[in-house]
């Protein structure tokens, strides 16, 4: 997984260029290239021109807390 850059609020295209990839994750174009190489990012090949899934992109980039309803609670049996 990829971890915590200050990535921009902007939202990335659904089929985002390594260039927008780069500039929302704050990374050089060239650090994209490194993660395309080593399989760390996911990509398409768009008329032989790579392009990157905003959505996914997104989720690897930001790690979200688990909602509260998500936290495991205490099991209840062994409570005094």
């Amino acid at each position: 997984m990829i971890t915590g850059n200050l990535v921009s609020q902007n939202p990335l295209p659904e089929l985002a260029t390594q260039a927008q990839v780069a500039q929302w994750a704050q990374i050089s174009q060239r650090t994209v290239r490194r993660l395309v190489a080593r399989n760390e990012i996911p990509f398409v090949r768009v008329g032989g021109q790579l392009r990157f899934p905003g959505a996914i992109i997104r989720a690897a980039f930001i790690k979200e807390e688990p909602a509260a309803h998500m936290t495991p609670r205490p099991d209840a049996e062994g409570s005094p």
